[in-house]
């Protein structure tokens, strides 16, 4: 406080990048990563599918239409994938 009685302005917070749009950058990274893996070639085999991470796992699965896997574990996520598209 100064001799009047008024205190000082607060300081002046300088704003930095929200940490969630960070996170959101890093998945988008995560996602195109993945796309470029899976998109331009049809897998066929299963051994291809068992090597993937549950990222591209959840990728490929949303490229031939599956949806509501999240809660899946990766080798459930295979067998689904692998179910829907001998379906077809």
């Amino acid at each position: 406080m100064n001799e009047e009685g008024i205190s000082p302005p607060p300081p002046i917070r300088r704003f930095r990048p929200h940490p969630r749009r960070e996170e959101v950058r890093e998945e988008e990274d995560l996602i195109e990563e993945a796309r470029s893996e899976t998109t331009p070639k049809t897998i066929t085999k299963i051994s291809d599918l068992q090597r993937m991470n549950i990222d591209q796992l959840n990728l490929f699965a949303k490229h031939i239409g599956l949806t509501n896997l999240g809660s899946l574990t990766r080798s459930q996520m295979v067998f689904e994938i692998v179910k829907a598209k001998s379906s077809r």
